[in-house]
């Protein structure tokens, strides 16, 4: 399950999804997802990455013209999420950004019916995919991270203090085993597991 508020400080909906689409007569499949941010409009970086793009064209030659104002992240995994039709940027060509972090705001720039961001993921080939598909492959991605620094500690006692209530509270629940000395008795796929039923859990919240 992927949480709305992946693009916005606030929450979002969906207004037109990825693929077939018939918008005015243009019948060119659609190569992201429109959103509109519900009350909030700022757009925050759905990941880390560095700003390889954030300009306006133009010159109507230029198919990118249609983006208007737009920002194109690397994210440094072979993916590049754009955020198209801001009214605002704010973030410059080079910049590193950090998960969260507000780098633009909504708008109606380029060929735009109404405020809203297209959010648009290509691969390295400059191929565009699914955007939802994307945040399936990010939240893949910050779960195998946390598998990897929970695995790296076998004593309770030596783990970061976020890293001890989290795992307090498997051992609590009977799915950790947790020793008198601090050592605990777990696999691999049993903190994969436990990882994402927690964010399930908290993406229904």
């Amino acid at each position: 399950m992927i949480r709305l508020s992946n693009l916005y400080q606030g929450e979002y909906k969906i207004t037109s999804p990825f693929g077939p689409r018939n918008l005015d007569g243009d019948k060119r499949p659609h190569k992201g997802i429109d959103t509109v941010g519900i009350g909030n409009k700022n757009l925050v970086a759905i990941c880390d990455g560095t700003v390889v793009s954030s300009q306006i064209i133009t010159d109507k030659s230029n198919p990118t013209w249609e983006w208007g104002n737009y920002i194109k992240i690397n994210d440094g995994y072979g993916y590049f999420p754009h955020y198209c039709h801001l009214s605002k940027r704010l973030v410059t060509k080079g910049m590193k950004v950090s998960k969260g972090q507000i780098i633009g705001i909504e708008g109606q720039t380029g060929y735009s019916f109404g405020s809203h961001c297209h959010f648009e993921v290509r691969n390295s080939d400059g191929v565009s995919i699914d955007p939802v598909e994307y945040f399936k492959i990010l939240e893949e991605r910050e779960v195998e991270n946390i598998v990897q620094e929970i695995k790296r500690y076998k004593n309770i006692k030596d783990m970061p203090e976020w890293m001890q209530a989290y795992i307090k509270k498997w051992v609590d629940k009977g799915f950790i085993k947790g020793n008198s000395d601090g050592t605990l008795d777990f696999s691999e796929d049993m903190i994969r597991v436990l990882v994402i039923t927690d964010r399930m859990i908290e993406n229904k919240k």
